[in-house]
């Protein structure tokens, strides 16, 4: 039986870039899962085959997996991610949607069940974080040579579709991540809920998502950067954190810095503004003895403020009639 997820094989003419057959959906390598970018488009798919049925998102992040890869080395780290793929796979149905996430090197997955309701939703992430907490996966170590994982945990986020939405599939993912970041706060190893129509996304995590801003030429002539960036501040209004929390990440910009020089960036800068920008996961502390050291930004902050310039930069290029200026 062809596995949930994944492709048929096709032995036709492929991309030269990527190596995928070209027409088909294309699946990630390591996994036999569906990329992400061939899960995006199988879910719209089958969303919109199941008409008004119910249907729920899961979001699946292993917990801790650095250490794997930290510990053992990132061939330990590819064989647990092989053996979780199978697990989910196997805990699902055929006509089920299931990818990983995040590239080379993620460790999220995705499933979307379709004509299922949260409480059959909530059972299968349980069903499947179950036989992962019980897996042994045996795997070569570069420290200690061949051995057995074992303790393996993982926190899901789960959302319900919401027929209310315009783009019901952005507001599951949104509502799934925001979920998947409340079960790792409170302590990884569990399962989270949100209901897509409460409007529980959490601010940075949704950055993550939000669509890449295009240039619409109109009518072959100019792109509108007006709209462009117009369209680029409403996206950042809602993610962007406070007036100083916006200090430390620039004074992070260029790299990691002491927790003392952070404190003269802006006027003592208290250690609650970096436990909250810790909390929204855009900076990452050093502490010793408990107390903070040292800091850096996170992916996601880096991300952010890759958004942020370019908005900011075309303020001072846009004319009264929407065109970019001399």
């Amino acid at each position: 039986m062809r596995p949930a997820g994944a492709d048929d094989t096709h032995h036709g003419t492929c991309c030269a870039t990527c190596g995928q057959p070209l027409g088909y959906r294309t699946t990630d390598k390591l996994t036999g899962l569906l990329d992400r970018w061939a899960w995006d488009k199988a879910a719209a798919e089958i969303l919109d085959q199941v008409g008004e049925q119910p249907a729920v998102l899961l979001m699946l992040d292993l917990d801790r997996f650095k250490e794997i890869n930290d510990t053992h080395g990132h061939l330990a780290g590819d064989v647990v991610l092989r053996a979780v793929a199978s697990v989910v796979r196997g805990a699902v149905r055929q006509m089920d949607i299931v990818g990983r996430y995040g590239g080379h090197g993620g460790d999220e997955f995705l499933v979307l069940l379709p004509a299922t309701d949260l409480p059959r939703g909530e059972k299968v992430a349980e069903r499947i974080l179950t036989q992962i907490r019980a897996a042994a996966v045996t795997a070569p170590s570069a420290r200690d040579g061949q051995i057995t994982i074992t303790g393996l945990t993982a926190s899901v986020g789960l959302a319900a579709r919401n027929h209310r939405c315009d783009k019901e599939l952005v507001e599951l993912f949104e509502g799934a991540d925001a979920a998947l970041l409340r079960a790792k706060q409170a302590g990884r190893n569990r399962i989270a809920t949100a209901d897509v129509r409460s409007g529980d996304v959490a601010p940075i995590r949704r950055l993550r998502h939000l669509e890449e801003v295009r240039l619409v030429p109109r009518d072959g002539g100019q792109p509108d950067y007006a709209a462009v960036l117009s369209e680029q501040l409403r996206a950042l209004v809602r993610v962007l954190p406070g007036e100083h929390e916006l200090d430390i990440l620039a004074a992070l910009a260029c790299g990691p810095l002491p927790y003392q020089d952070l404190q003269d960036t802006e006027d003592g800068a208290p250690e609650c503004t970096l436990a909250r920008l810790e909390n929204d996961g855009l900076v990452a502390c050093e502490r010793e003895d408990g107390r903070i050291v040292a800091c850096a930004l996170t992916p996601d902050a880096r991300e952010l403020l890759d958004r942020l310039l370019p908005a900011v930069e075309w303020v001072g290029k846009i004319g009264s009639t929407g065109a970019a200026g001399a």
